[in-house]
């Protein structure tokens, strides 16, 4: 089972959601670049209850959403479903606050 964070693209200057979604998904022994692949999405509450609808799962846990995804046709379904429902995303690193030097 693969997951894919999406995230609020109006509230990138609040970063607690990103900061708990890398807090949870950092290795233990981090020693280099480390980043996580999100979808930055307008109108996130609207775009979780459309996503829901067309039977996406969503886990949300300490106010950060994932999307869970099968396989490349499921992700490609979902990116389908955002742009018929009219929504400004992107893909984006989500990882916040981590020293790549």
């Amino acid at each position: 089972m693969g997951k894919i964070a999406i995230l609020s693209k109006e509230h990138t200057g609040d970063n607690r959601q990103r900061q708990r979604l890398t807090e949870r998904s950092m290795p233990v022994d981090y020693m280099g670049d480390f980043s996580i692949l999100g979808i930055l999405v307008d109108r996130l509450p609207d775009a979780i209850r459309l996503l829901e609808k067309h039977r996406f799962d969503i886990i949300t846990e300490n106010r950060c959403a994932e999307v869970v995804t099968d396989d490349l046709q499921r992700m490609r379904d979902l990116f389908r479903v955002l742009e018929d429902g009219g929504f400004d995303y992107g893909l984006a690193d989500v990882a916040d606050r981590i020293y790549q030097g």
